[in-house]
């Protein structure tokens, strides 16, 4: 019962204070507990999968290669908005050593089929729910997990080492455009990709 006790006033002693914040301050606070679990210069979790074309995809064997890795979901509008800027940095970059991917924890093959013609997202799109972890197959799901995805749509550049080089969420600006952009632009000049 004492445990209860304390936990309950715990709980409400951090809702209160959350609630008290403004909603810049909240936001701000949301994005700080999302950035403590992923950490620009962490190494990034690996995995394998396959896209809806088919194709294995394996982020170890991606060594010498830039990654920008989306997570996505159809049914999320900001993760819709922002297809068109993606779009312009796969433009941009799909003939360096730039490999794009999108992961889709909730959305099937068949979904992301109809969803790629609608909507002309040229990354890699990766269905869920099976793909390979180590030597078990598991959901996309745990993969977004490994990632500390918590705010759709997010996207992670890995470098050429696989650590972890950029996080943002939402590019829902052409000043996000240019953060990736910025990032891809000196990964690639100054051979972080090697």
């Amino acid at each position: 019962m004492k445990i209860l006790f304390f936990f309950l006033v715990f709980a409400f002693g951090i809702n209160s204070s959350i609630f008290a914040q403004s909603d810049t301050t909240k936001m701000f606070n949301l994005e700080l507990l999302f950035y403590d679990n992923m950490q620009v210069g962490m190494a990034a979790p690996d995995f394998s999968c396959v896209n809806l074309k088919g194709d294995s995809l394996v982020l170890s064997k991606l060594r010498d290669t830039l990654v920008v890795l989306n997570f996505f979901f159809k049914d999320c509008p900001p993760c819709v908005s922002e297809i068109p800027m993606l779009n312009k940095i796969y433009d941009k970059y799909s003939k360096q050593p730039v490999k794009f991917i999108a992961i889709s924890p909730h959305d099937s093959k068949e979904v992301l089929i109809k969803f790629e013609k609608k909507y002309n997202f040229k990354f890699a799109l990766v269905p869920s729910p099976l793909i390979k972890v180590g030597i078990k197959k598991t959901s996309t799901r745990i993969i977004a997990e490994r990632y500390f995805i918590g705010i759709y749509p997010t996207t992670v550049v890995i470098d050429g080492k696989g650590i972890i080089a950029y996080v943002n969420t939402a590019i829902s600006s052409e000043e996000d455009l240019l953060g990736i952009d910025y990032i891809l632009k000196k990964l690639l000049s100054a051979n972080y990709h090697k």
